[in-house]
C-alpha cells in the first residue's frame, strides 16, 4: 500500500531569484569592503534586466510559453472576449467568422513582449484603441511608435456592417490591425467536362 502521509510541496515562487539577489547583495557588500565588486556590479545589472523582463511577461494572466499562436475562430461563439499571451507572436484572424449586422464584437488583446496582429473582415466597421509600452502600432495605414505609443482609430465599414471594437496592448513590441482576406465563398458544383 502506498504511503499517503507524505506530500511534495514545491519551493516558494521566486525563491531562486530571492536567494540569488541575497547572494549578490552580500557579495557586493563584501566586495565594497575589499574593493573587488566590479564583476558583481555587471552581473547585478544583467540580472536586474532579466528579472524586469520576466516580471513584465508574468504581468499578463494565462501566459503560454514563448512562440507563435494563431487564433482562427469559425463562428461568433468561438470568438473570445480576451486573448492574452506572454512572449511571442499572436495572430487573431477574424476573417472566417460569419458576422451578421447585429454581431458586434468587443475584443481585448494583450501580449507582454512580442507582436499582436488582428486580421478583420474588410467590410466590417473597426474601432481600434491600442497602446504599446515601447514599440510600434499600425492600423489601416496609420502608425504610432516609440515609448508609450498610442493609437485610436475608427475605420468605417459597409453600411449596416457589424462593428468590431478592439482594445489592444503590447508591453514591448508591435500591434497591427489589418484587413484580412475575405473568407472564401463556396463554389457551385460543376459537372465534369463543363
Amino acid at each position: 500500500m502506498p504511503d499517503t502521509t507524505t506530500s511534495h510541496r514545491p519551493a516558494a515562487p521566486g525563491l531562486g531569484r530571492r536567494l540569488l539577489a541575497e547572494f549578490l547583495g552580500t557579495g557586493l557588500l563584501v566586495g565594497s569592503r575589499f574593493g573587488r565588486s566590479r564583476g558583481l556590479i555587471a552581473l547585478g545589472v544583467v540580472l536586474v534586466i532579466a528579472m524586469a523582463l520576466a516580471a513584465a511577461a508574468r504581468s499578463i494572466p494565462d501566459i503560454d510559453g514563448p512562440g507563435e499562436r494563431v487564433y482562427q475562430p469559425q463562428t461568433v461563439a468561438q470568438v473570445r472576449d480576451s486573448y492574452e499571451y506572454g512572449v511571442g507572436s499572436v495572430t487573431i484572424d477574424l476573417t472566417a467568422v460569419p458576422l451578421e449586422p447585429t454581431d458586434d464584437l468587443e475584443i481585448d488583446g494583450a501580449v507582454g513582449i512580442g507582436e499582436l496582429i488582428v486580421e478583420v473582415p474588410p467590410d466590417a466597421t473597426v474601432v481600434v484603441d491600442a497602446t504599446v509600452g515601447g514599440g510600434m502600432i499600425e492600423a489601416f495605414g496609420r502608425e504610432s511608435s516609440g515609448a508609450g505609443a498610442e493609437l485610436s482609430h475608427r475605420r468605417a465599414g459597409d453600411e449596416g456592417a457589424p462593428t468590431i471594437t478592439l482594445d489592444l496592448t503590447s508591453g514591448l513590441g508591435a500591434v497591427e490591425v489589418r484587413d484580412g482576406a475575405a473568407a472564401p465563398q463556396p463554389r457551385p458544383a460543376t459537372s465534369p467536362g463543363a
